[in-house]
């Protein structure tokens, strides 16, 4: 494992979560685990209970470096927010790092998402 995040309590799920129906979204954590090699790499998603038990584990491949915008957004650092795209089971969503810290964001920005080519209502469709 490269890189270890935690899903922002505020964030939204990913697209490819659901939650168990006795859950509610502040009864749990997501948790992603990135390995990384030269040409890409994988993405782990731990679905956690309040107490740490693992409900769901889902993988999906990365296929490229974090991506930034074209234009640097006011109020980010340099080089943030970087977004990963990652697709499961034909369903994409994207990752969003707004700045170095071990949270991580789902991104809901449509002009980011169609920066990144990514449809906004099901998540196919990447460039």
């Amino acid at each position: 494992m490269e890189l270890s995040f935690e899903l922002a309590s505020t964030s939204r799920l990913p697209k490819w979560i659901e939650l168990p129906e006795s859950y509610e979204r502040n009864q749990f954590k997501l948790k992603i685990d990135y390995y990384l090699n030269s040409s890409g790499g994988e993405a782990i998603f731990n679905l956690l209970d309040e107490k740490g038990k693992t409900l769901k584990v889902v993988k999906g491949s990365i296929l490229r470096k974090p991506l930034t915008l074209k234009k640097q957004l006011e109020g980010y650092s340099k080089g943030y927010p970087k977004f990963q795209i990652i697709t499961i089971n034909g369903i994409t969503d994207v990752i969003e790092h707004k700045k170095m810290e071990s949270k991580f964001y789902m991104a809901d920005d449509s002009d980011v998402l169609k920066e990144f080519g990514v449809n906004q209502d099901d998540g196919h469709n990447p460039k």
